[in-house]
């Protein structure tokens, strides 16, 4: 907000505001491609799980890709969405895909689904607020 603000003191209006807008949007691609992926071993024999930090956007495919493929056959994945702020449809089918891919080979993938459409719509719904009911 400050930047936006000295932009508009310092050259004009309609500059400032594109400023605070580039910037804005600097940050919200900051935000959606940040997502740290771990694979770690559980105590369980031919067990794993899958943790997911950050947002899962279509601009982390690739990296939970090459991921999943590291996985060895007959193994069976946990994945908590606990520590995910957003996963969006693509990483989603991805994860699902690749269970059902796997499953000839004795793998098994178990998506922890507690608040799972939350986390599929970026945000949480409230009951309170404009419109809310009651």
């Amino acid at each position: 907000y400050a930047a936006t603000a000295l932009a508009i003191i310092f050259t004009d209006l309609l500059t400032g505001v594109l400023i605070g807008f580039g910037l804005t949007m600097l940050k919200l691609v900051f935000k959606a491609s940040r997502l740290k992926i771990s694979l770690i071993d559980l105590p369980q024999d031919g067990e794993m799980e899958l943790r997911l930090v950050g947002a899962a956007t279509f601009l982390k495919v690739p990296a939970l890709t090459q991921v999943l493929g590291s996985i060895p056959a007959g193994t069976t994945v946990h994945v908590p969405l606990n520590n995910l702020s957003y996963i969006d449809h693509s990483c989603l089918e991805l994860l699902e895909e690749w269970g059902r891919a796997n499953a000839a080979k004795g793998s098994k993938l178990l998506i922890e689904s507690r608040g799972l459409k939350r986390r599929l719509e970026g945000r949480v719904r409230t009951n309170t607020g404009i419109g809310a009911a009651g």
